[in-house]
């Protein structure tokens, strides 16, 4: 989910997009530091989940959007937007990402095993 005001520290943010560059509806994978990501706007908001699909390992940013869930291109399965849980079924959950938007860019929050791997190589 979009968080429009939001605690800057630039290292714990990775700069993915122009806001205008992501069309309502479609996926748009981002890539950062081995992490790949798929992008959906849903009106003003945007929402960041795995690109990778827990199922079977497609693309999820190859998917569409139905109800505020992606649908997984290979087997239909939907996966929820604000918390990845699949709503096909209930063991199953796509790793979601804090989004935010600053200055018309989007804005992806590195997940808290990036940030304590990168913390601790600062030591």
């Amino acid at each position: 989910m979009t968080d429009r005001s939001f605690d800057w520290h630039d290292e714990q943010w990775w700069r993915a997009v122009k806001l205008t560059s992501l069309k309502e509806g479609e996926g748009f994978l981002f890539s950062a530091e081995g992490h790949d990501i798929a992008l959906f706007r849903v009106g003003e908001e945007v929402f960041a989940v795995d690109d990778y699909c827990p199922h079977m390992g497609d693309s999820l940013s190859a998917g569409w959007i139905d109800q505020g869930a992606v649908i997984c291109p290979r087997h239909m399965w939907a996966f929820r937007l604000t918390d990845g849980q699949c709503l096909d079924v209930a063991s199953l959950r796509a790793r979601t990402y804090q989004v935010a938007i600053r200055d018309g860019w989007v804005y992806v929050k590195k997940p808290a095993d990036l940030e304590g791997s990168q913390s601790e190589s600062k030591q």
